[in-house]
């Protein structure tokens, strides 16, 4: 019995700190005063305030606005309290939003609309980041290409080099064997010469 009494206590003390949470999110997010105790979740339609759930959350918390406030455990109590702003939030209601606009300070921007704005913002950072990448690839491509005909240009240099180099080879040693000849040459011609003396003078002398 007394475990059930505190379960009470505890319960009642999470609905209504819930509640004052709930109260002082509209009053920041719409400039509203609504009671800590007229809050509903699921407000009637002449409330002044209504409630949006982000895109994507409507699965786990759509449950939880069908019901009294009432009616829910110390679980979603604490739920409500720690995702308040977050993945929900206050929003002017439909029919009183024309009326409120000339006696309601001007609202933060909804965490909604921010969100959008922030996607938006990425898809044209990311579209930025794709055009930068595409612009690098040519600009790598390009580069790739001079650097492949500049390994080109030096390995027929190279091969060039490689054959003027034969080329100089075979010339020197052509060179040198023509300066052996030359010098062959000027070592037999004085023999041939005297050669050709001594048959001169044998002639001479048999003719006489």
């Amino acid at each position: 019995m007394v475990s059930m009494r505190q379960s009470n206590i505890e319960r009642r003390r999470a609905r209504d700190e819930c509640r004052e949470k709930l109260s002082k999110h509209i009053h920041q997010r719409l400039g509203i005063k609504v009671k800590a105790a007229d809050v509903r979740l699921n407000p009637r339609p002449n409330d002044p305030y209504a409630w949006r759930i982000l895109p994507g959350e409507e699965h786990s918390l759509s449950r939880v606005f069908v019901k009294n406030l009432s009616d829910h455990s110390i679980g979603t109590f604490r739920l409500l309290c720690r995702e308040i702003g977050k993945t929900f939030e206050a929003v002017l209601s439909s029919t009183q939003s024309s009326s409120l606009d000339s006696i309601l300070s001007v609202p933060e921007p909804s965490f909604s609309v921010m969100i959008n704005e922030l996607r938006e913002e990425n898809a044209r950072l990311y579209q930025e980041v794709y055009e930068l990448k595409s612009k690098v690839r040519v600009e790598l491509g390009k580069k790739k290409l001079v650097e492949e005909e500049n390994c080109k240009l030096r390995s027929s240099q190279v091969r060039l080099q490689a054959q003027v180099q034969g080329y100089a080879n075979t010339l020197d040693h052509f060179r040198s064997n023509v300066t052996r000849c030359i010098f062959g040459l000027e070592k037999a011609l004085p023999i041939s010469e005297g050669l050709l003396r001594n048959v001169s003078i044998d002639e001479a002398s048999r003719t006489a």
